[in-house]
């Protein structure tokens, strides 16, 4: 500004000058000292005003270059907000990016660990399944051994034990058996009286204590059940010979 100040300066000095000289070379003498006088006035007012149309326009142009850049401060700053948003924006939006792709990854290795868990599951199941399987077929394959095995230790107990209908005088339906030494014995549980008219079926042989013939029948009744032919010792002695 002091620059455009002195330049409008040197233009006033150099009208001013002219001024002068012009009131010098005129015809009339003696009104040069009052054209002289004019001159100067009118230099010096036209100098004053110039200055102060160069300090207007000087100030006018400082204002209009403060405004400008004030405009250019306001453009920057708002230009400078305008990133930051954009920025902020952009670093949200990756954030949330960011955030889906970790909220993915963990429900993909959450389904993972309920399928590992589903398939282990699946298989202990399986696996309880079989061995249960397996310890029922063994169960039953074993109740069906002793079925069998009692199946024939029954067959076996009743082919010892066959019943008769023994003939008086002491006669009726006997079960019976042969002793290893070949004396027959009846079905008896105190060992001294037959359970007679009592079947195979309704036998309780854990209780079972037999009568046995010969010896012990002696000792018992006082005769070993051979004397009478029709006594039911000496016909089982004779149904086991008539059964050989």
């Amino acid at each position: 500004m002091s620059v455009i100040i002195g330049s409008m300066l040197r233009r006033c000095q150099c009208k001013r000058r002219s001024a002068i000289a012009v009131a010098f070379l005129g015809p009339q003498g003696g009104r040069g000292l009052e054209a002289k006088k004019h001159a100067e006035a009118k230099a010096a007012a036209d100098a004053l005003e110039e200055k102060k149309r160069a300090e207007e326009k000087a100030l006018a142009a400082e204002a209009k270059a403060k405004k400008r850049a004030q405009e250019i401060a306001l453009a920057e700053k708002r230009d400078a907000e305008r990133r930051e948003r954009e920025r902020a924006a952009a670093e949200k939006i990756e954030s949330e990016r960011r955030a889906r792709e970790v909220a993915e990854a963990e429900r993909r290795e959450a389904e993972k660990r309920e399928a590992e868990s589903r398939a282990r599951e699946k298989a202990l199941a399986e696996e309880r399944d079989r061995l249960h399987q397996a310890r029922d077929k063994a169960l039953a394959d074993e109740r069906e051994r002793m079925r069998q095995a009692q199946e024939r230790a029954a067959t076996a107990q009743r082919a010892r034990w066959p019943s008769y209908k023994f003939p008086p005088p002491n006669g009726g339906l006997l079960v019976y058996t042969i002793m290893p030494d070949g004396n027959p014995a009846c079905a008896s549980y105190d060992g001294g009286g037959c359970l007679w008219g009592v079947s195979f079926d309704q036998l309780d042989f854990k209780r079972l204590k037999p009568l046995i013939c010969g010896a012990e029948h002696r000792a018992r009744w006082g005769t070993t059940g051979y004397e009478d032919p029709r006594h039911w010792c000496s016909l089982a002695r004779k149904l086991r010979a008539d059964r050989r």
